[in-house]
């Protein structure tokens, strides 16, 4: 054998199919069992759920859009609901605001925005009371903004149900021939000598 000859090179590669929403979607369900299951903590675990919530819904439009639009990169700049009237128009699919599920929706965005342009607020409570009945109680609640009530492990599956029945109801319509619309994208790879 030549020890001089050389070695065959190897290409190797691999390609992976990323679907965001679907990344979003597996984690807000991972951290609602968490919160469910461990105490410490849970509120800021559910509250990262509904975000991961939010966000799989928008990422889900950037999904879809693309494949219902040509100009899809103009619509981008346009918000969650306005995506989501965009799209419904082309689908033919109607979701009344002040019904849900896509009154879940304007929730869930009103919350995403309290969070992502969060500011400092003073939180004010009273009550007038003909005897001292129950102060105890109402002096050792915690006040709480709005977002904050947003948070409890009810709210958090009834928006990631409504969530779901969006996604699927538009996915549906809109690649009714394509994947099942929670499933991951494909991973491959291959090797060859060069």
């Amino acid at each position: 054998m030549n020890r001089h000859a050389q070695k065959p090179k190897i290409k190797v590669a691999k390609t992976r199919d990323l679907r965001m929403y679907v990344e979003m979607w597996d984690g807000s369900a991972a951290l609602l069992r968490r919160a469910q299951s461990d105490a410490i903590g849970s509120d800021w675990v559910r509250m990262s759920a509904l975000l991961l919530t939010a966000f799989t819904f928008e990422s889900y439009l950037n999904h879809i859009g693309p494949k219902l639009f040509k100009s899809w990169k103009v619509l981008e700049s346009l918000g969650p609901l306005e995506k989501l009237e965009v799209v419904c128009e082309r689908l033919k699919l109607s979701f009344p605001r002040g019904e849900r599920p896509a009154q879940s929706i304007v929730t869930l965005f009103k919350f995403r925005n309290a969070l992502a342009h969060g500011k400092n607020e003073t939180l004010e409570a009273s009550v007038i009371r003909d005897n001292t009945e129950g102060l105890d109680v109402f002096l050792g609640e915690p006040l709480k903004a709005r977002w904050e009530k947003q948070i409890s492990h009810a709210n958090v599956e009834r928006v990631r149900g409504d969530v779901e029945k969006i996604i699927r109801k538009l996915h549906g319509v809109a690649d009714p021939e394509g994947d099942s619309v929670f499933s991951p994208g494909l991973t491959g790879g291959y090797s060859k000598i060069i």
